[in-house]
């Protein structure tokens, strides 16, 4: 979890982990809630797996094969499930059956059951996968809830999870704090990340690159920006942006 006030960069730290896995063949798939739409479950989710599988069909024919086939095999006459939330899984599998209608309880629980078998499918040595969630701090209870479940059992050494979300948004009776709380509890390994604002240091090296100058030739200016902008990455940049157009 990377965590931090909005704009200090959680978004940006976390895209830099893409390289190293393109580099190991491996894949990044992000999603990212919405302030206005916390209604919708698996929202973020389901945007992240739709990119991967988008990923995954602009590449060879050996590796879509490769890929239709283990979704075969993990979903087997369960493919509805998934196809109902993600429908780009039927460009692997064909039109799956109709599956039996089950109470709500029961219906969530197979859904799990389906989703993590989902998931195993991608993670592999050979090609990790990365799932990135940004603005947990409006994840809805569904997502958040499938993420518990998610670590209960087996996890696949190729998979990792990253969430961000702004700390200052959250108390202790939030829905996202309590989920940490379960992970933590059922043995998950998680590592929290936390953010803070730019020094002026921080802040001098940044002009002098965009001035290209030595850090010491913008000092003044790089209190005027510290000053103004409390050292938030978002904020500094668009300053310097503001003056620049100006």
């Amino acid at each position: 979890f990377v965590v931090g006030s909005s704009g200090i960069g959680k978004s940006a730290l976390v895209r830099a982990v893409q390289e190293p896995i393109l580099r190991r063949r491996g894949y990044f798939a992000a999603g990212k809630f919405d302030q206005y739409n916390r209604d919708i479950p698996f929202s973020s989710l389901v945007q992240a797996f739709r990119d991967l599988l988008r990923q995954i069909l602009t590449e060879d024919r050996n590796r879509f094969g490769m890929y239709k086939t283990r979704l075969m095999e993990a979903l087997a006459s369960e493919g509805r499930v998934m196809t109902e939330v993600i429908p780009e899984v039927e460009l692997f599998i064909g039109s799956p059956p109709a599956i039996v209608e089950l109470p709500p309880a029961d219906n969530r629980e197979r859904f799990i059951r389906i989703f993590k078998r989902f998931i195993h499918v991608f993670a592999h040595q050979d090609h990790p996968l990365v799932i990135f969630l940004d603005d947990l701090q409006w994840a809805d209870t569904a997502t958040l809830e499938l993420l518990v479940a998610m670590f209960e059992n087996e996890v696949p050494s190729a998979f990792l999870f990253m969430g961000a979300y702004r700390d200052n948004e959250v108390d202790a009776t939030h829905p996202l704090i309590r989920t940490i709380g379960q992970l933590e509890n059922k043995g998950a390994k998680l590592e929290r990340i936390e953010l803070g604002p730019l020094t002026l240091e921080n802040i001098g090296a940044l002009v002098g690159g965009a001035l290209r100058c030595s850090s010491t030739d913008v000092e003044e200016l790089a209190q005027i920006i510290f000053d103004r902008t409390g050292g938030n990455p978002f904020y500094c940049t668009r300053y310097l942006q503001s003056l620049h157009d100006d």
